[in-house]
This record gives C-alpha cells, sequence and structure tokens, in this order.
C-alpha cells in the first residue's frame, strides 16, 4: 500500500499552518484559560501575504484582492475566513464565512492552535487535492508560533509574525540535476529524518510529548515565518 500524502485543509493552509512535516494533535493542548495575558489582536480586516511577489492593493476591497493576498476577519476571539466564487474569472463574489475559534496561549513564544474540526471528505476526483489514506490520520489540531511586531495606540496587535511549528528541518533528500520530479512524488517523504527533541514523527506529521516539547520546536524554526497586518476596521 502506498503511503499516503499530507491533507491541505483549507482553513489552516490560508494561515500557513497545513501540509507535510508539522505538529499536529488529536487532543487540545491548550484551552481557553492559556490564553490569559497573550496578546489582544485588534478587531477588523487583516491581510497575510504568502508571496514575496503578491502585488496587492489594500485600499480595495477584499474581494479584489489576488489570491495571494489571504485575507481574515478577527472579530473578538473569532477568526473568519472569507469563501469565494470566482468561476466567472473577472471577479470574486462573496459567498460566505468559515468561522474559526483559535486559541492563542500565552508563553514564550505564543502559541496558535488552530482547531479543523470534523474530518473532510477524501477525494481523488482533483489532482490538486491530498488524498486521506489508511497510513496517514486525520488530526484535528494544527499549531503555529505567534510574534507580535507592531501594537497600536490601545497595545492592540496590528502586525505579527506567524509560523508553522515544523517536526524538524526538511529531510535530507538528493535530487538529480536535470530530472524532473512530479509534485506528488515530492511530498511523499516529505517529514523530516531528524525530528526536534520531544516529537515523534507519524506518517507525514508529528506530535509532541509536552508543551514545552512544542514550544522548543516553535523557536527552532522561526525563520519560515510570514507577516499577517492589519488593514482596517470592518470585513470588506
Amino acid at each position: 500500500m502506498n503511503r499516503a500524502l499530507c491533507v491541505l485543509v483549507p482553513t489552516a493552509f490560508l494561515l500557513g499552518l497545513s501540509g507535510c512535516n508539522n505538529v499536529v494533535s488529536n487532543e487540545p493542548w491548550f484551552t481557553a484559560a492559556d490564553a490569559q495575558g497573550a496578546p489582544e489582536l485588534r478587531d477588523g480586516l487583516w491581510v497575510k501575504i504568502g508571496d514575496d511577489h503578491c502585488r496587492v492593493k489594500l485600499e480595495k476591497p477584499a474581494e479584489r484582492w489576488p489570491e495571494c493576498a489571504n485575507s481574515f476577519y478577527v472579530r473578538g476571539g473569532e477568526w473568519l475566513t472569507m469563501n469565494w466564487d470566482d468561476t466567472d474569472g473577472r471577479k470574486r463574489l462573496f459567498e460566505g464565512w468559515t468561522s474559526l475559534s483559535p486559541i492563542l496561549a500565552a508563553g514564550n513564544p505564543v502559541i496558535l492552535q488552530l482547531d479543523e474540526g470534523s474530518e473532510p471528505q477524501a477525494s481523488t476526483s482533483d489532482p490538486d487535492e491530498i488524498v486521506i489514506g489508511d497510513e496517514e490520520p486525520y488530526w484535528r489540531y494544527s499549531y503555529g508560533a505567534v510574534r507580535p511586531t507592531e501594537l497600536d495606540g490601545q497595545g492592540r496587535v496590528v502586525a505579527f509574525e506567524l509560523w508553522v511549528v515544523q517536526c524538524g528541518p526538511s529531510p535530507q533528500r538528493e535530487l538529480k540535476a536535470g530530472v524532473e520530479y512530479p509534485l506528488l512524488s515530492l511530498m511523499e517523504g516529505y517529514v523530516t529524518d531528524r525530528p526536534f527533541p520531544g516529537l515523534t514523527v507519524v506518517g507525514e506529521r508529528c506530535t509532541a510529548e509536552s508543551v514545552d516539547a512544542l514550544r522548543r520546536a516553535a523557536g527552532a524554526n522561526r525563520d519560515l515565518g510570514q507577516v499577517a497586518r492589519w488593514v482596517r476596521d470592518g470585513w470588506h
């Protein structure tokens, strides 16, 4: 039986927490009590730009931003991602919300715990989707690390660096020059072969033995972070 590949969960992918080689769990490491003392994000429209070449005019409505500019709306402890219909190829049409209730757990570094909820249905109809296989379970929680980089006059976070908590450095694979490698073959075996202390590789991801191990891993790959910025009040 072929080894299963990583599942790209849309909400986690938006925030950069989806894919292979990341720390996951089926039971939460953090509860609402752990959010006491964590930084407060300013309510309103936010953007996370995942491409250094992305060109976006933030003064335009969010539905007119390019796909490389990922938008989300913060309302108290709730984060809402926008669902769009872009089938006409000209303008994305707003179709509703996906509500997230992430936990920002206070500490060094601050940990973002994202609950992906129930298991999605596997599908082989789209080559861009990754199939859930027998050897790769669906994991409910994924983890990132957050470092506030800018505050407003009221002490609320208006910019922060976010990075996925990885299992370890990328595996050492020797790729031959001049050879084309299919995307799926490159993703197979992508999980690290050198997990950080306190982490155990399971399939193409890993689990942590403790919160301390999770935080140590978060501090070991900070250079992979991206910046999210507050744009304006309201969601549009």
